[in-house]
């Protein structure tokens, strides 16, 4: 009896904290961003153990042809953004569920790759990567059928200004810490100063709020986005520091944990800078 007046409230507890956002795309609050988080730990984990049992190494050519799916997440947040997909649907394309769509793309798009080059001889990346492609071109097409391009020149903004901090970072660091200076640790600082600079346009020059909670509270507490160009370095460059000090001997695993911070900080950039390009 006790037991069921406990249990009694868990229905609206996940109602609250879990469905509700997810269909009413209300953002974070502290309870589910725990939630996933410690989810996202345990799918990494899950992930990185699957890709070795199907011998896929996971370096610098694996996470550039992981790119495409990226995007595809991306672009079809933005799909959900201006309503081209209706209800029940749209619901999928909706975080978190939409990490799991992706999810289901990519491996079934990676093991036909796979299937291919043992039995072809055809090199994975080409083919996997090729699918990728193949599906960003399509919601890109959706999305300019649907949708009209209101504010073209956000995009070169974002990818410029995300391409002069991430040179500075790698230039000034090959100068002073050289070990932190390569091309993954690039790609990972490019893809938070995408989602840096998008954050700080979107809120500072278009009106927009912060779903996550932590930057949000930074955020309100000053007042502009651009505390967000000084939270991203201030937590991924030691990051990346310790990574390369303590993970090294652990190449796979340090480069599939970098895989990791590309995607949390590409994915929501480019989808800002998509979104704030079509207005939605």
């Amino acid at each position: 009896m006790y037991l069921f007046m406990f249990l009694l409230p868990l229905p609206s507890f996940f109602q609250k904290y879990y469905i509700d956002p997810i269909l009413y795309d209300t953002g974070y609050n502290p309870v589910n961003t725990l939630t996933w988080a410690l989810l996202l730990v345990l799918f990494v984990l899950f992930l990185f153990k699957l890709l070795r049992k199907m011998e896929v190494t996971v370096d610098r050519t694996f996470v550039v042809a992981n790119i495409p799916y990226i995007l595809s997440g991306a672009l079809l947040r933005v799909v959900e953004d201006g309503e081209l997909v209706a209800p029940p649907f749209k619901y999928l394309l909706i975080t978190p569920l939409i990490y799991f769509l992706i999810f289901f793309v990519a491996i079934t798009a990676l093991s036909i790759a796979v299937f291919l080059k043992n039995r072809r001889g055809y090199r994975y990346e080409r083919v996997y990567a090729s699918i990728g492609v193949v599906c960003v071109l399509a919601i890109i097409f959706i999305l300019v059928s649907g949708l009209n391009v209101i504010n073209g020149a956000v995009l070169l903004a974002v990818f410029g200004i995300a391409s002069v901090l991430t040179l500075t970072f790698y230039y000034g660091f090959r100068a002073i810490y050289s070990p932190l200076a390569t091309t993954i640790n690039s790609m990972v600082i490019f893809a938070q100063m995408t989602d840096a600079t998008a954050t700080f346009i979107a809120i500072d020059f278009f009106g927009y709020w912060e779903k996550h909670v932590l930057p949000r509270l930074a955020i309100n507490l000053t007042g502009s986005g651009l505390v967000m160009f000084l939270l991203k370095f201030m937590i991924f460059i030691p990051i990346l520091y310790y990574l390369d000090k303590e993970l090294r001997s652990e190449g796979e695993l340090n480069n599939f944990i970098k895989f990791a911070l590309i995607t949390i900080g590409l994915a929501p950039g480019v989808r800002d800078a998509v979104r704030l390009t079509f207005g939605v």
